[in-house]
């Protein structure tokens, strides 16, 4: 079946069923409404918003990057910025679509100019008919689209492809579980579609193949070229650090820093970072159930949703367990103490701190959200011994983590206490563990350098990278 008739049929069939089934959802959950207002509003004003970026690129090379939300667009970042820097005669004009408005507020809340990032103009794409892909093909004439991860729009794929656009995918996760084995035919299709993916491991460019049995000729090249996130990481990483030294970090940053200091040291301080209520009540049974002083006198907390709503449900389950906050108006932060226990717990209330607030550790339990466990990399960067749940299997690096023994896994709220015990035991095992999680980060970086050649090599760039 042609690669058209599997665009029609989607676009006719299955989008309009996938668009129900959103609009479904939308009345049950306030974060689906929210992304269907600013698509609703992306779609009513898309030909202006073209007109705008066409005029903002004028005679420059404009190259098309479609990221889902945070992650992905953190895995482009480093890609952007080297394409920037390798092609910088040409001055290229880099434009980033998106899919989700928490992008917007991660990026509020950063409050960084689009040279840090690397971009020239950043929009949501309204959504994936057809028609919306044609009018700024048609209008921007882009000279490639690069998609991150595996956020792969079929109508955004297919018009591209049709238009002679070269289509890019980079730092490509395919995971065994996806639901998309069951649509194969359609999916090949699609994947067809592309000029270049670029996995991130042996097991993603197995996951690919397996859409092409029995083997024969690839019509895309298929490489294994590491996580760009990695690059992103190292850099942030840095940049943090340089932040800290020069002493120009945000305040509450430094505020946290000095709360830390009178029982501080880096094996004593647990981070824990984008935590869901299912995570924190691991975490506090593992309180509730302390008799002595503990090892790690000082817990960061940092909520994966910032809002009244979540904070007051972590107070809710912290009081449970003996703790005591101290109360303030719209606090950066608020201090919990439990005398019998000598801890403090300081539960962050403002985003865009959690990558330099692990650099006060060297312990760090990472959260695990609906779609599996979150950013493990960034706290292996500053060294960090690691802790995850069982939930992990979309993020193949957990896997590398845990085995060099740098990550730990943990089955229950019982296993994760006694990894706690052994931990703070042991805090010697805590540093060495640490210096591993470094050296996978270091080991692992410089994808995106890879990705830039290889989205150059086909005469997309007039030079040589």
């Amino acid at each position: 079946m042609s690669k058209f008739i599997w665009a029609f049929l989607y676009e006719v069939f299955l989008l309009p069923f996938v668009s129900v089934l959103f609009l479904v959802v939308c009345l049950f959950r306030p974060k689906a409404r929210e992304t269907f207002w600013a698509h609703f509003w992306a779609s009513f004003k898309w030909s202006k918003t073209l007109k705008t970026i066409g005029t903002e690129s004028g005679a420059r090379p404009l190259f098309w990057f479609h990221v889902s939300s945070v992650g992905e667009f953190l895995q482009a970042t480093p890609v952007m910025s080297q394409l920037k820097k390798s092609a910088s005669h040409l001055q290229p004009f880099i434009l980033v679509t998106y899919f989700s408005p928490s992008l917007t507020k991660y990026l509020k809340s950063k409050n960084k100019p689009s040279t840090y990032w690397g971009f020239d103009s950043i929009t949501v794409f309204p959504w994936d008919w057809s028609f919306f892909s044609k009018a700024l093909l048609k209008t921007l004439q882009p000279k490639a689209l690069v998609i991150t991860k595996i956020d792969i729009w079929p109508s955004m794929v297919f018009q591209s492809s049709q238009n002679h656009t070269p289509v890019h995918l980079v730092s490509g996760t395919f995971s065994p579980s996806s639901l998309r084995k069951y649509i194969r035919p359609f999916y090949k299709n699609v994947l067809s579609s592309f000029k270049g993916i670029y996995c991130v491991s042996l097991r993603d460019r197995n996951e690919v193949l397996k859409f092409f049995t029995p083997p024969r000729a690839l019509p895309f090249r298929l490489e294994v070229l590491g996580d760009t996130r990695l690059d992103s990481v190292v850099d942030q990483q840095k940049h943090w650090h340089e932040q800290i030294q020069s002493h120009t970090a945000p305040d509450v940053f430094y505020q946290i820093s000095s709360l830390c200091e009178p029982h501080y040291t880096k094996t004593s301080t647990l981070v824990c970072g984008s935590l869901w209520e299912n995570d924190l009540k691991t975490l506090c049974q593992w309180l509730k159930h302390l008799s002595s002083p503990t090892h790690f006198r000082n817990i960061i907390i940092a909520p994966h949703e910032i809002n009244p709503q979540t904070l007051k449900l972590f107070l809710t389950h912290l009081e449970a367990v003996g703790f005591k906050a101290e109360q303030s108006n719209d606090p950066p932060f608020i201090r919990l103490f439990n005398s019998k226990l000598t801890v403090q717990i300081i539960l962050v209330n403002r985003l865009g701190l959690l990558s330099g607030l692990y650099s006060l550790g060297q312990v760090a339990f990472v959260g695990t959200g609906y779609g599996g466990v979150h950013n493990t990399l960034e706290p292996s960067a500053w060294g960090n011994t690691v802790i995850v749940g069982p939930k992990y299997q979309n993020a193949p690096e957990v896997s590398d983590l845990i085995n060099v023994d740098a990550a730990y896994s943990y089955k229950s709220a019982r296993d994760f206490s006694d990894y706690l015990s052994y931990l703070s035991e042991h805090p010697k095992v805590i540093l060495e563990k640490g210096q591993k999680a470094k050296l996978y980060v270091d080991a692992h970086k410089g994808s995106s350098h890879k990705c830039v050649v290889k989205i150059s090599d086909n005469n997309t760039l007039e030079a040589t990278i």
